[in-house]
């Protein structure tokens, strides 16, 4: 097998990534999920062990779980479940073929499929290259043992992550109860010509594994045959020009009382702002926040229309069109979302991310108080309406 990570796994600063071998070393990955998802994002998932302190669930017990150990302790993990090892006793769960529309792909290739979930890094360590390590070594493995396509569903704010290692968007998003709005997505490990034209890093780990000097593998061209409409439909890159054209004339349609957040920018500084996010192709009737859920992005919405509730079920309080933003509160101050999100004509949505601000923070710091400033203007424009809303003075807007 190809050693992707460096000599034993080991890189120069002395992090190590290799699979969970033993009982032991299991157990500290779920108790690691435990402290991350529970503890620091202050999720309540079904399966976890408050008495224990773990986090384990039933995909865990045939899968292969990855870590990455830093100073003997684990700042990282990831879990690949494999089709070919599910079996008439022990089924892949119908949740699996429902999230990633699974129908084809069951058909024509069975044993070829991976499914990747469970994907962490420690606060500490977000930004690094571990979460590329973990990716990585788990990608060269596949290869190796001749799998074709990995799955993974996400948040919206790691879609640009997956997009930019090569991962497809190819169907619709699901909303999970437990967790929220989820983006299917696949990966076809032997696209090299889409690898290269996104520059993944994965690319590399092919041609040092000597993957890319085999014949054209066929699952590539079933995949562009069976789903190219599809990616098409549901490509999520950013582009620029076209989300400017967009943005731009949205503005010209606000009105002085309903402030945009790039109100004042140009389209060049539109895009150094906006750069390397993901657009999401949200139906009617999907939706796309959650009350209560622990996410820290915001949404400006490109077009189509979404809708504001403060219950599941309840008349939408507001509603928002091209050029207006949702989310902002989260994504400014971590707290849990206030209300629920929904699409009532389909919609194009950019995210942005906190990560992407606190960058821009450190490389514009210009731009970045004029959107903070923008945002504060839609926060106060918003107040004012929530108030007279409450006070029966004003329209529900």
């Amino acid at each position: 097998m190809p050693d992707t990570t460096g000599d034993a796994g080991r890189a120069a600063g002395g992090t190590r990534v290799a699979r969970a071998e033993t009982q032991a070393e299991r157990a500290a990955v779920f108790r690691f999920r435990y402290d991350l998802y529970v503890d620091g994002m202050k999720k309540r998932p079904p399966t976890a062990d408050h008495a224990r302190r773990t986090l384990e669930e039933p995909l865990d017990a045939r899968a292969r779980i990855y870590i990455a150990e830093a100073g003997g302790e684990i700042c990282g993990t990831l879990r690949v479940n494999h089709g070919a090892e599910f079996t008439p006793a022990h089924p892949l769960p119908q949740s699996l073929v429902d999230m990633h529309a699974l129908g084809p792909f069951l058909d024509a290739w069975p044993a070829a499929l991976t499914f990747s979930s469970r994907l962490m890094v420690a606060l500490t360590r977000r930004g690094s290259a571990m979460l590329h390590r973990l990716i990585g070594r788990a990608y060269a493995d596949a290869l190796d043992e001749g799998r074709s396509f990995d799955f993974c569903y996400a948040p919206p704010y790691l879609v640009e992550m997956y997009l930019q290692l090569g991962y497809r968007l190819y169907t619709k998003s699901k909303t999970d109860p437990s967790v929220g709005y989820l983006v299917p997505l696949v990966l076809p490990l032997r696209d090299w010509d889409h690898l290269a034209e996104v520059n993944s890093p994965l690319l590399r780990v092919a041609t040092k594994a000597g993957a890319t000097q085999a014949p054209p593998d066929p699952t590539v061209a079933w995949f562009h045959e069976h789903y190219g409409a599809a990616l098409e439909t549901f490509d999520g890159r950013y582009d620029a020009d076209r989300a400017w054209a967009q943005l731009s004339h949205a503005m010209h349609a606000l009105s002085d009382n309903s402030p945009g957040v790039f109100s004042g920018f140009t389209g060049d500084e539109m895009q150094r702002v906006l750069r390397s996010n993901a657009v999401l192709r949200c139906a009617a009737g999907e939706r796309v926040v959650q009350r209560g859920d622990s996410r820290d992005e915001m949404f400006v919405v490109l077009s189509g229309r979404v809708v504001v509730r403060l219950e599941a079920d309840g008349p939408p309080i507001t509603e928002l069109g091209p050029g207006q933003v949702f989310g902002e509160m989260s994504m400014l101050n971590r707290a849990p979302r206030s209300a629920f999100v929904d699409v009532v004509e389909d919609c194009e949505i950019l995210t942005y991310t906190r990560q992407a601000l606190d960058r821009l923070m450190k490389v514009e710091p210009e731009l970045a108080a004029r959107l903070l400033l923008n945002l504060a203007n839609i926060l106060g424009t918003r107040l004012t309406s929530t108030n007279d809303h409450l006070r029966g003075t004003g329209d529900s807007a």
